[in-house]
């Protein structure tokens, strides 16, 4: 599909860490759940799989801020170690 998509000439949009609306909606349950080294190992997987794809738009973007609604003793696997 992606593929496809590129020899048409067309863009996609990929939200490989969605976290959603309102924390009911998206996978930010599932992402704390899975904690921080599970989470980089995803990262790691689904950008090497996509390594050489021309036409992705990386997106790490939702209408929810779950860093304010999180404990802040434990740092979700989406935020940035630095």
């Amino acid at each position: 599909m992606l593929a496809y998509a590129e020899s048409k000439g067309i863009l996609a949009f990929m939200f490989p860490a969605y976290v959603g609306y309102n924390g009911d909606q998206g996978y930010m349950q599932e992402l704390v759940a899975n904690g921080s080294t599970k989470m980089q190992s995803y990262g790691t997987w689904i950008a090497t799989r996509y390594k050489n794809q021309k036409n992705l738009v990386w997106m790490m973007a939702a209408t929810w801020a779950p860093h304010r609604t999180l404990s802040m003793r434990r740092r979700p696997a989406w935020r940035p170690v630095c």
